[in-house]
């Protein structure tokens, strides 16, 4: 039954008649953003203005149940609800909708510990909020207009379907791209058919065991560890389902062409569904719970989170080969171990970083194949967490749970950055040569006669001579560094130059010298940068924040060197020391050479 009911008629009969909304469980929770809800408020405020004399805001599909009176709400919940949100903040009766799966939200501003759905539903009160009290004067307009005041309607386009909900849901939704395959699989499953009146507890449990898979996979941290963060699909469990599909874990061909576009996984499970019928829910959910299960266990292990994690940046497609490996009958943790290093070394072997003596490729230019080791040098800040993690676990018998951050590490494009600076700083301009100074007057090593000089220089309002100061200043520490200490072009085009860095601290600091370099980085993770001004005070200005890899830190901080070197260089000596620990950390258990 098809006809038009007015914002006021739908009040009316709630009032009159108790009718009232319901959002089913195989619903999709309120997901309007403020681009969705601007545009509905300009629509109306627009047809105000206007001459026309009704407005439709699209079909609002019901299936009215006898058993509770409840409009079951098949499509049009995000514009119904947006509709109540808007005459709560009007301050007039809203709607009457209540959310099986979700019946905490309320269609108002709330405060507090709140879902995504509250959250979006005080995101769209808020929008509404905002617009009004830049256009006072529509206020009242609106009240006006949605309690039938005005010589105008809003209408919903009423549709009252007799059919199975679900199946209706299904066939106004599957070809639109707002719905996925997820959606659709949702609305099939957890339908009430599915379930009879002893078993509609499972059905509740269901839908909140969904709504926590989602939860977890809608956390970065956790989707980043088995995606790419190119992969920004709407409905992050899709892939659990594609997954199902693409491995055909439910042993099952389908009779009908499913095709490869969008909505071939959903047809997948429909046919299934089709033709398995009382069995095809348990059979489905249980794989979909296996498959959550296996990740968690994964996410939550910290030497398979860290290895898979590796493995995975490598190729984000290798996650079915290692589900395979790890569903064989006879596998067990160890040996499942033992195969995510065998696959790890062949990455680093199909590199050449493997080998940590190789010379890396460089031209006049100055450019280099330097990403070539970026394998090895994430390998080596992974090993160093699951080494630290180990030893703290044996002397506490806890785990501290000291994870690599794969979601910034994608998120922040990470590269590979020279310690000591590939292209040598000429230092021909004032700043440059005094923050190279400053480094000096830190030293104790340099004469009283050196520093006074500097200090002079310092001081100066116009440049002075730097190059007599540089003169004796390096006469001088000829004696404490001596000239093989330095590395040439090709030595700094090795692994041990090389370090992990992302992409705004490593352009940030360009070409600096080793200790600019070094105080930017220890300040990143704090926002702040360091710097040191002519009276050698702490200047902290605010940088961007990001994460400073623990190797990339202990490198600035020369933690791997044991034998005193200068803070004003990264020295050879620093460089053997560091290429050794790296070597030391990974050759137990992978195909290194040193």
């Amino acid at each position: 039954m098809q006809n038009e009911k007015t914002v006021q008629e739908l009040l009316n009969e709630q009032n009159e008649e108790g009718m009232c909304f319901l959002v089913p469980h195989y619903q999709r929770g309120y997901r309007w953003q403020r681009a969705n809800v601007l545009d509905l408020l300009y629509d109306i405020s627009d047809f105000i203005h206007s001459d026309k004399k009704s407005y439709s805001l699209q079909p609002l599909v019901v299936y009215h149940s006898e058993k509770d009176n409840t409009y079951h709400v098949v499509d049009g919940q995000q514009r119904l609800t947006t509709i109540s949100i808007l005459l709560g903040y009007l301050g007039e009766k809203q709607i009457d909708i209540k959310y099986e799966s979700r019946k905490e939200q309320q269609n108002r501003y709330v405060e507090g510990n709140i879902n995504i759905d509250q959250h979006l539903v005080n995101q769209a009160y808020l929008t509404i909020q905002t617009w009004f009290e830049q256009r006072s004067e529509e206020k009242d307009l609106f009240v006006k207009l949605l309690k039938d005041k005005l010589d105008k309607k809003v209408n919903f386009i009423w549709y009252c379907t007799t059919d199975n909900e679900v199946a209706t849901f299904i066939r106004l939704n599957k070809d639109k791209i707002s719905l996925t395959n997820a959606e659709l699989a949702k609305a099939m499953l957890l339908k009430r058919g599915n379930f009879t009146e002893d078993s509609v507890l499972m059905q509740k449990n269901i839908a909140t065991e969904w709504n926590k898979i989602e939860n977890t996979l809608n956390d970065d941290a956790f989707w980043c560890f088995i995606r790419p963060i190119e992969d920004n699909r709407d409905t992050r469990i899709d892939f659990l389902f594609e997954i199902i599909k693409d491995k055909n874990m439910l042993h099952f061909t389908p009779t009908d062409e499913i095709g490869n576009d969008r909505f071939s996984t959903f047809r997948y499970f429909y046919d299934y569904f089709k033709e398995k019928k009382a069995s095809a829910f348990g059979s489905i959910w249980n794989e979909i719970r296996q498959l959550y299960n296996i990740f968690m266990h994964w996410y939550n292990e910290i030497e398979m989170y860290h290895y898979i994690g590796f493995l995975i940046i490598d190729n984000s497609n290798c996650i079915l080969n290692l589900l395979d490996e790890w569903m064989k009958s006879d596998m067990t943790i160890p040996d499942f171990k033992k195969h995510l290093k065998s696959e790890i070394n062949k990455v680093i072997e199909k590199s050449g970083c493997n080998d940590l003596s190789k010379q890396y490729k460089y031209n006049e230019e100055r450019a280099s194949d330097k990403t070539k080791c970026k394998p090895i040098l994430l390998l080596f800040n992974i090993q160093r967490i699951i080494i630290i993690n180990r030893n703290m676990n044996q002397r506490t018998d806890t785990q501290l749970f000291n994870k690599f951050p794969f979601y910034l590490y994608k998120s922040e494009n990470w590269d590979v950055e020279h310690i000591a600076s590939n292209t040598d700083n000429d230092l021909t301009q004032p700043s440059e040569q005094k923050e190279w100074l400053k480094t000096f007057l830190l030293d104790s090593s340099i004469s009283d006669d050196n520093k006074n000089r500097i200090k002079c220089f310092l001081g100066l309002e116009e440049s002075g001579d730097f190059e007599d100061i540089r003169q004796k200043l390096e006469e001088e520490q000829q004696q404490v560094l001596h000239k093989e200490e330095h590395l040439n072009d090709a030595e700094k085009n090795q692994i041990w130059n090389f370090c992990l860095l992302d992409e705004h601290t490593n352009r940030s600091y360009g070409n600096s010298v080793f200790p600019v370099k070094r105080r930017i980085i220890m300040g990143k993770e704090m926002g702040k940068e360091y710097i040191l001004n002519d009276d050698l005070e702490e200047d902290i200005k605010s940088n961007v924040v990001a994460y400073v890899p623990l190797c990339t830190k202990d490198v600035f901080v020369k933690a791997y060197t044991a034998n005193s070197t200068t803070n004003r260089e990264w020295s050879k000596t620093d460089a053997k020391a560091y290429k050794k620990e790296i070597f030391e950390c990974l050759n137990k258990e992978f195909n290194v050479k040193f």
